[in-house]
């Protein structure tokens, strides 16, 4: 992991290690709603973030606040969008029946199939409607969540057609298995290829949402990211037994110690001794380390979801985590993707091969991860990159930062970095 991961991860590492009472970050939707995602009642996730500290006098959060909400701008924008979503998720659906019945040649039943996904289109129509007259609801907005919105549109349409998708194929699959006159004896493997159809389909359709709202309502992030990848390099890491956790802390204590020096974008000496070392001897404390992963990775997988609460610090600081990593995925779109891909893939096989094939520790998979992504950091990011990267660090720390006009900048309008209003360094340089 990086150093800038590290930040956050100490925030969430100060809720496992405190007393505090956390605030609950994520939209609690009902348990219709989760079904509809293949979730259960206990799989909510909810990101939890420790307040501390004040804004400066002359810059209140109230004022903040009044300056960046906004009224609905973007309204009709959305609207038309989740009109193209609900259009487009209707015509997945359908393909994915169709290729389905083809593949594992169901002939019995087609009706009562037919049915099964016909409610099924009409559930994603009502889900993404529902979940848009939430979202209109929400008036109080920063400008930079108009964008985040349209982000949680993408994620949220695509994670529900692909939740639906699969639970066609698994009730077409239970058909065609009691058909006495289906010869087909090889419906697992058909069914295990349909999956993975499925999966590639569901990356390809947010590819494509992801261009179309850039193209169309001029909000433009990379896809696949590094969060998405860092994400799941996270999962792995949770996933390790309990007694392999002391080697691999060790080793990230280790290279956090000797990377300090990169937190020097930090503009205050004292806020910058203090991260390292809650980071240091954070990865001493295993248990509540492995709980602020948890969170950490909650927080990369929902950051899109609007924030319902009244809470103007915590909306601040949690808005400010939301911006840093936008910059990292910034930072990252200047890379080959299939090279990003490849380390991250290299070390996560490597960690599933030291625990299930008892093989050394990859001591030097993770190492070069870590090294790679502080030199992409390094050689992507502008001067004011890395600046804007210092407020949003003292906002996470303490839900303020000396630098005031930078302050106001980021929480109305978003990054200029990630906006591509400026060049990384080593495109200025040629």
């Amino acid at each position: 992991m990086h150093l800038f991961s590290f930040l956050i991860l100490f925030h969430a590492l100060s809720l496992t290690l405190s007393h505090d009472v956390g605030i609950e970050a994520v939209l609690s939707l009902s348990d219709k709603f989760m079904k509809n995602f293949g979730m259960g009642k206990g799989e909510k996730q909810n990101i939890f973030i420790r307040s501390k500290g004040k804004l400066p006098k002359k810059f209140s959060r109230a004022t903040i606040m009044r300056a960046t909400w906004v009224g609905n701008n973007k309204t009709n924008e959305l609207i038309e969008y989740v009109d193209h979503v609900k259009q487009r998720g209707v015509s997945s659906l359908q393909a994915s029946a169709n290729l389905i019945i083809s593949d594992l040649g169901i002939v019995k039943d087609i009706i009562k199939l037919t049915q099964y996904v016909n409610a099924l289109t009409k559930n994603y129509e009502t889900t993404m409607q529902n979940y848009l007259e939430y979202v209109i609801g929400q008036k109080a907005k920063f400008v930079i969540e108009e964008e985040f919105t349209f982000l949680d549109m993408v994620e949220t349409a695509c994670r529900l057609l692909y939740s639906q998708q699969k639970q066609i194929l698994d009730f077409a699959g239970e058909v065609a298995k009691t058909d006495p006159n289906n010869t087909n004896t090889n419906f697992d493997d058909q069914i295990k290829t349909l999956n993975q159809i499925i999966y590639r389909q569901s990356i390809n359709t947010k590819k494509e949402e992801m261009r179309h709202i850039c193209h169309k309502h001029e909000v433009c992030r990379p896809y696949p990211a590094f969060t998405d990848y860092f994400a799941d390099f996270l999962a792995q890491i949770i996933k390790l037994p309990e007694d392999s956790l002391p080697t691999l802390f060790q080793l990230i204590k280790s290279l956090v110690d000797m990377n300090a020096d990169f937190f020097n974008i930090i503009p205050d000496e004292k806020d910058r001794k203090f991260v390292v070392k809650r980071l240091v001897n954070g990865f001493d404390e295993f248990n509540a380390t492995k709980a602020a992963m948890i969170e950490l990775k909650s927080i990369l997988v929902h950051r899109f979801k609007i924030m319902n609460t009244t809470d103007l610090k915590w909306k601040l600081k949690t808005q400010a985590v939301r911006i840093l990593l936008d910059i990292i995925d910034k930072a990252y779109q200047y890379e080959q993707y299939n090279l990003m891909f490849v380390e991250f893939d290299q070390t996560v096989q490597a960690l599933r091969s030291w625990i299930s094939e008892d093989k050394f520790f990859p001591e030097a998979a993770i190492t070069h991860l870590f090294h790679s992504i502080m030199t992409v950091l390094e050689l992507n990011l502008s001067k004011n990159g890395k600046e804007e990267m210092g407020v949003l660090i003292e906002t996470i720390l303490w839900g303020s930062s000396k630098n005031e006009k930078l302050f106001k900048t980021l929480f109305r309008d978003g990054s200029a970095f990630v906006k591509g209003l400026e060049f990384a360094p080593n495109l200025e340089v040629l």
